[in-house]
């Protein structure tokens, strides 16, 4: 365990770990986004379903929440981390 954590230390201490730093950050800021837009599509499907008298059983429900939250991931990843997928303007 003492090993685990002066491995840690010394991966988080040095250069290495002032780089991996805002990596890291970037990640969790993609990733809190994405649940972000999760929740609030699964909020948006509950309360239309019974508007609309939609008759969609709830794995279906989860699965089409979880789209706009995928196409979310991946376009907040390319921002952070700065694909060139062309000119912007």
């Amino acid at each position: 365990m003492q090993e685990r954590i002066s491995i840690a230390k010394t991966l988080g201490s040095g250069e290495l770990g002032e780089k991996m730093k805002p990596i890291c950050t970037s990640w969790v800021t993609v990733s809190i986004r994405c649940a972000r837009t999760y929740i609030q599509a699964l909020l948006g499907l509950l309360v239309a379903q019974p508007t609309l008298h939609l008759d969609v059983d709830t794995v279906q429900l989860l699965a089409v929440a979880a789209l706009p939250a995928l196409f979310s991931a991946a376009q907040n990843a390319l921002e952070e981390h700065g694909a060139n997928l062309g000119p912007r303007g």
